[in-house]
């Protein structure tokens, strides 16, 4: 009874074990970008309006927006840059669980995640030739990589804190005047050009990303920016406690309230705002 106890303990301590091998050992395709030119036809007519929408999100999709971004204010190069959230690769390991939903998204749930978070706007309708033509153009950035394998540089590249450090939203002041307030502007707001378009977009305020975006959270904000990865995490928490619009998932499509700026999980707000505020503190 005991040999058998004592067995099946092992056998619970090494399960993990095993996951983390099979987690480690998951294929990678390599990060590759279609060389050819668009199709003609109606297929390439279809990829190409999806471009349009993505990169010019402002004059080919204003509908469903309620804010100052494109798509590709984070999705760089036209979702083409590694480590900078490409849509190279995504088609093809959709439909796949996200824990922040709790629930399988398909490629259609993650689009119109977007659209109410990082665009503070309104869901797609699924059968729109804007959601085709945004599922045509991430089709064709994939073509040449495996269904079911993610490729390299998904998502952003996470940058780790140095062991004792924590994030300084002072010096993140000091170093969002040195690197970023030249191009974002002092107070965030970014800067547009002469049809009124940015040349560099909002970091935070009502024309920029809501407080319920990925890129509200602090670990995925940290991208490459500094030499010292104690700076992007200071920088990141300089923007992160800016004013932006609440996430309201009840009423999308309408521009969010402004938010005070958030310091931490001591401010007075809401228990539904609370929630989310500490849930993208420890996120």
């Amino acid at each position: 009874m005991h040999l058998a106890t004592f067995c099946f303990a092992l056998v619970l301590l090494a399960a993990p074990l095993a996951t983390e091998a099979q987690e480690a050992a998951k294929p990678v395709a390599p990060f590759k970008v279609p060389e050819e030119d668009i199709p003609n036809g109606p297929l390439g007519d279809a990829i190409r309006y999806g471009e349009q929408l993505l990169t010019q999100t402002q004059a080919y999709g204003k509908e469903y927006i309620g804010n100052g971004l494109n798509c590709t204010s984070c999705h760089l190069n036209g979702g083409k840059t590694p480590y900078a959230a490409p849509w190279v690769g995504i088609w093809g390991v959709f439909p796949e669980y996200r824990s922040r939903a709790a629930q399988v998204d398909a490629l259609q749930d993650r689009i119109n995640d977007c659209f109410q978070r990082s665009m503070n706007g309104k869901p797609l309708p699924p059968d729109s030739d804007e959601m085709r033509g945004i599922l045509a153009y991430m089709w064709w950035l994939s073509k040449d990589v495996p269904t079911g394998v993610e490729v390299e540089g998904r998502g952003f590249k996470r940058i780790a804190l140095s062991e004792g450090s924590k994030p300084d939203p002072a010096n993140g002041k000091l170093v969002y005047a040195a690197k970023c307030m030249a191009c974002h502007g002092a107070d965030g707001e970014g800067k547009t050009g002469l049809s009124g378009a940015y040349l560099f977009p909002a970091l935070w305020g009502p024309r920029s990303f809501n407080i319920g975006a990925g890129m509200a959270r602090l670990k995925i904000a940290t991208r490459p920016h500094s030499s010292r990865s104690v700076c992007r995490w200071d920088r990141a928490t300089r923007c992160r406690t800016r004013k932006r619009s609440m996430w309201r998932p009840t009423s999308p499509g309408s521009p969010g309230q402004t938010s005070p700026p958030r310091q931490g999980t001591g401010r007075k707000a809401t228990s539904q705002q609370m929630h989310r505020i500490s849930w993208f503190a420890d996120n």
